[in-house]
């Protein structure tokens, strides 16, 4: 998978909490399942597929704990690196989540009209949820997270 994609799927992960945020101010335990798969590929990301600028081509796991495939075992050790793992790692996911709620804030009358039609009708699919669609637009922090893995400014 490439970085860009990785990235675009952090951020469409992130988008049922931005829809909470955004939408009520008011946030649930609804998005649990989809913080917690961001939450892992934000560290694999990091930690063992290599792709974090500041770490390197490093798998982490890897060298901390002899090619041991169990998950993050090597966390235990703490230290700096586990330490900056950390740190990237909630970076990229606090990015994720302003990218979202900036897609969403950007896109608000289709969101609002497709939370509408849905209301209404259970199920948009085919051409008339791409008629809606066609109005989306892409925000700059989205497009310079997914592309150039800039994070925002909070």
């Amino acid at each position: 998978m490439f970085e860009t994609e990785l990235r675009g799927r952090l951020a469409m992960l992130m988008g049922g909490r931005a829809a909470e945020d955004v939408e009520g101010g008011v946030v649930t335990t609804g998005a649990m399942d989809d913080i917690r798969r961001a939450t892992d590929i934000a560290y694999k990301i990091v930690a063992e597929w290599g792709l974090s600028p500041s770490i390197g081509p490093l798998s982490v796991a890897t060298l901390a704990t002899g090619a041991d495939d169990s998950g993050y075992a090597w966390r235990e050790q703490g230290g700096a690196l586990s330490e900056l793992v950390d740190r990237e790692v909630k970076q990229l996911l606090d990015g994720a989540l302003l990218v979202a709620k900036d897609a969403l804030r950007e896109n608000s009358k289709v969101f609002m009209d497709l939370a509408v039609t849905l209301d209404e009708q259970e199920k948009l699919q085919g051409k008339p949820l791409e008629e809606k669609l066609t109005h989306v637009r892409i925000p700059s922090k989205l497009k310079n997270f997914i592309e150039k893995g800039e994070i925002p400014a909070a």
